[in-house]
C-alpha cells in the first residue's frame, strides 16, 4: 500500500505512481495517434467530412459518468469492508490474548507460548490464504510432521484454528480454564472464523462478468468515437483532449478493478502482511511469548522496533 502525505497534494501532479498514469501512458499514446490520424485525414487531406454532433457524446458522457461512479463506489465498498474485517481479526486476536493472559497462571509459560504461537500462526496464514499461497512464517512454530500436515491442508487458517480450538478445550479439560472463561474465549474464537469467512466472501464474489464487460465496451465505444465529435470544433487540439479523457475514464475503471479485490499485492491493496505482523507482535507481548527478544512491528509500511521485557525461557514443547 502506498504511503503518502495527503496535505502535500501538489507533488501528486508529478508522481507517475499516482492515478495509474504510468500504466496508462502506452494506451494514451495509442489513442493520441488514433486521434491524430483522424485529424490528418479530415483537416489536412479532407478525404471525408463526417459530421458527428458533440451532443451525442455529451449525453452519453452523463450516463457513463453515473455508471463509473456506481462502479467505483461498489469497488471501494469491497475495499473498505476488507479493511473492517481485518480490523475484526486484529481486535479478536488481541482480545483472545488479553483474556488468556488474565485467565492463565502467570507462570504457565508453556500454555501461554502455545496459545500465542497458534494465534500468531492463524494471523500470518490469513493474508497468504487470500492470495492462494502457503505462508512459511505461519508454520515456523510447528514441528516437521505438523508442517507437512498443515501444508497439505486446502485451508491452512482453518487447520490452524482447529489446533487452537483443541488447545482451548485441553485447557478446559485440565481445569486451567473455568467453564465461564472458556465460553468467553470461545466468543473471540468465533470472531476469528467469521472474519476470514467475510474475507473469502469478498475474494470469491467478483463483480459480475456481464456488468464489467458492458462498462469496458461502453468506455471503448465512447473514446474511439470521441475524436469524430471533437475534430471540427477543436481541430488538432483533439490530440490532447482525447487522451486526457481516456486517462480519466479508463483510470477510474482500472482503480476499481484493483481495489475490488483488496487482498493482493497491488500498490493500492490493503497491507495485509503488515497487519498480520502487528497482530503477532501484540499477541506475543500480551502473552509474554517474546522472552526478551527484539520484536519488530511493521504498521502499514512503517517499521518500529521494541524490546520486550525479559522473561524466563519456556520449556520446549510440541504444538
Amino acid at each position: 500500500m502506498i504511503q503518502y502525505d495527503d496535505k502535500v497534494w501538489f507533488s501528486f501532479l508529478f508522481n507517475l505512481r499516482a492515478g495509474q498514469l504510468r500504466r496508462q501512458l502506452p494506451n494514451m499514446g495509442f489513442i493520441a495517434l488514433f486521434t491524430a490520424a483522424i485529424c490528418y485525414l479530415d483537416l489536412t487531406l479532407a478525404l471525408y467530412k463526417l459530421e458527428m454532433p458533440l451532443t451525442v457524446h455529451t449525453l452519453l458522457g452523463v450516463v457513463l459518468g453515473l455508471v463509473l461512479v456506481f462502479r467505483t463506489n461498489t469497488a471501494y465498498e469491497r475495499w473498505w469492508e476488507g479493511r473492517r474485517l481485518f480490523g475484526t481479526l486484529v481486535n479478536a486476536s488481541r482480545s483472545l490474548a488479553l483474556k488468556s493472559d488474565a485467565f492463565l497462571d502467570p507462570n504457565a509459560f508453556e500454555e501461554r507460548h502455545k496459545l500465542a504461537s497458534l494465534i500468531c500462526a492463524f494471523a500470518r496464514s490469513v493474508p497468504s490464504h487470500l492470495r492462494s499461497e502457503i505462508s512459511e512464517s505461519a508454520l515456523e512454530s510447528f514441528d516437521e510432521a505438523q508442517r507437512r500436515d498443515l501444508s497439505a491442508s486446502p485451508h491452512l487458517p482453518l487447520a490452524i484454528a482447529k489446533l487452537l480450538g483443541r488447545e482451548m478445550h485441553s485447557l478446559r479439560s485440565n481445569d486451567k480454564l473455568s467453564a465461564e472463561q472458556f465460553l468467553t474465549l470461545s466468543q473471540n474464537y468465533d470472531e476469528l472464523i467469521n472474519a476470514i469467512g467475510g474475507m473469502e466472501r469478498i475474494k470469491k464474489t467478483p463483480i459480475p462478468f456481464s456488468y464489467s464487460m458492458l462498462i469496458k465496451r461502453f468506455i471503448a465505444a465512447y473514446l474511439f468515437t470521441l475524436p469524430f465529435g471533437l475534430v471540427h470544433d477543436f481541430g488538432w487540439a483533439s490530440v490532447i483532449i482525447v487522451p486526457f479523457v481516456f486517462y480519466v475514464m479508463v483510470g477510474i475503471e482500472m482503480i476499481a478493478e484493483i481495489i475490488e479485490n483488496p487482498f493482493g499485492k497491488d500498490e493500492d491493496d490493503l497491507p495485509t502482511d503488515d497487519i498480520a505482523e502487528n497482530i503477532v507482535r501484540n499477541v506475543k507481548d500480551l502473552l509474554n511469548a517474546a522472552y526478551g527478544d527484539p520484536v519488530r512491528e511493521t504498521i502499514e509500511g512503517k517499521e518500529l522496533e521494541a524490546l520486550a521485557p525479559p522473561s524466563p525461557t519456556p520449556t520446549t514443547f510440541s504444538t
